[in-house]
């Protein structure tokens, strides 16, 4: 038989066992009812099932049923991969892949998690056949060639077209950016653009030809002109030295002539030189007696 010691003993620790039980369910209960949301995230809160709340603010909280439960929803940015293919205004195969960076908007966040839970990749399969659609559409707009030169513009087109069809679902989701990249066509579009290049360095070519062709055509021109210009440049310099030479002879000729006169004259003379006289008809004499 025990002893009542023993069996005062066991009592407590079956008690202290139970207490420490209830306190650590307490515990358990008070620390699973607090989550935490951050910066980058909302938390839809539901009972059962059936969405009751959402807690946008950033912090601790703690749910007001003890059945309640927090669902975390990402609004940071979200990005995904869309491999497809289009056709061009000539029915051209055109295949890109287009890089999508979108957000979970806070304010549509219940209606998200009814349709489409918290997971990221139930959103994108709802964006991706709107994004493939709005860029189908795009490109059979675009000649195969304005789909390369205008990748800008039909970019932001994209964007645009997207973010409307999205608006008309409910708005839940803003479309940040469209990238298309890794942008290939069809082989016989390849084969129009090999061909064309080739055409287009013929024409480079045949052109560079005639150009030298031309070049050497007026080799003989070029040289011709140069001896006419130095045939004239050698007239002119023998007018101007012909009338250098006129102008010298004129020159000299006056001078000889006066020469002549006075040698005459010096010939003439008698060697008596003239006295001056008040008598008009002594000089006169005098003149005509030095030269006779």
């Amino acid at each position: 038989m025990p002893h009542p010691q023993q069996v005062q003993i066991s009592k407590k620790a079956v008690i202290g066992v139970i207490v420490l039980v209830v306190l650590v369910g307490l515990g358990f209960l008070f620390f699973s009812t607090i989550r935490a949301v951050d910066t980058e995230s909302v938390a839809v809160i539901t009972v059962f099932g059936e969405v009751t709340d959402v807690e946008e603010q950033e912090g601790l909280h703690f749910f007001q049923h003890p059945f309640s439960q927090f669902h975390i929803m990402p609004v940071s940015l979200q990005l995904f991969d869309l491999q497809m293919s289009a056709f061009s205004a000539e029915n051209q195969d055109v295949s890109c892949k287009l890089n999508v960076a979108y957000r979970l908007n806070r304010a549509q966040a219940m209606e998200v998690y009814r349709q489409l839970r918290e997971d990221p990749r139930m959103w994108t399969s709802f964006i991706s056949p709107i994004a493939e659609n709005a860029f189908k559409e795009l490109t059979i707009e675009y000649k195969i060639t304005d789909i390369v030169a205008k990748r800008e513009e039909l970019r932001k087109k994209a964007v645009e077209i997207i973010s409307n069809r999205l608006m008309e679902q409910g708005g839940q989701f803003t479309i940040e950016r469209v990238e298309i990249v890794d942008m290939d066509y069809s082989d016989q579009y390849k084969q129009q653009i090999e061909e064309r290049n080739k055409m287009t360095q013929q024409a480079l070519r045949a052109e560079e030809q005639l150009k030298k062709e031309r070049t050497i055509a007026q080799i003989p021109i070029i040289q011709a002109e140069a001896k006419v210009e130095a045939a004239r440049s050698e007239a002119e310099a023998r007018i101007i030295e012909a009338e250098a030479q006129a102008k010298a002879f004129d020159i000299l000729s006056k001078n000889l002539t006066n020469m002549l006169l006075i040698l005459e004259a010096i010939r003439k003379w008698n060697g008596i030189l003239p006295f001056g006289s008040d008598d008009q008809k002594e000089e006169e004499t005098g003149e005509d007696a030095m030269f006779n």
